[in-house]
């Protein structure tokens, strides 16, 4: 110390100049340096983008539909999950050939529910010309009788309209 001036008081906080909380008045690092940005640009922020790409959404800005399948006894149950009423659907059937399609929300809303053939791949269409559609939640979209090819069956190649034909954002689980 020089004769007259006080003692230098350490200054805490983050002296990592690429933190996004750096501090340039910081003397003595605290531990405390942040390197994530959310998507609201706060440092060290929680906020994430929900399945519409809205920042702190809560996925009922976009229309969404999630199938899954699973398949017991070469019964193939198309289960669905969807924000809006669907007013048809079809996929391709990968790892397995469907032979017949019926039931679920899909038969009790009497769709007409069609399996094809096209380009060494199997189809399942479903739709309607009565006006009705399946609500939005979740249950059993549509049955299908399987033949098995090798190891797993899933869905692809997936297109599913709203009550107004509109394209719906969907994903297979």
């Amino acid at each position: 110390n020089l004769a007259g001036t006080a003692p230098s008081v350490p200054v805490l906080g983050c002296t990592d100049e690429t933190a996004c909380n750096f501090n340039v008045e910081a003397t003595d690092d605290d531990g405390t340096c942040e390197h994530e940005v959310d998507c609201e640009d706060v440092c060290g922020g929680g906020a994430v983008e929900d399945n519409c790409g809205e920042c702190g959404g809560n996925n009922d800005t976009c229309a969404w539909t999630i199938l899954s399948s699973d398949l017991s006894d070469n019964l193939l149950t198309v289960h669905y999950e969807s924000s809006v009423d669907i007013g048809g659907f079809q996929f391709i059937v990968l790892g397995g050939n469907p032979n017949n399609a019926y039931g679920g929300m899909a038969g009790d809303l009497g769709y007409t529910t069609e399996v094809g053939v096209g380009s060494n791949e199997y189809m399942i269409m479903s739709f309607t010309f009565e006006g009705t559609f399946i609500p939005a939640g979740s249950g059993i979209l549509v049955l299908a009788d399987i033949t098995p090819e090798g190891e797993g069956v899933t869905l692809g190649n997936m297109v599913i309209s709203d009550a107004n034909a509109d394209g719906i954002a969907s994903c297979y689980d």
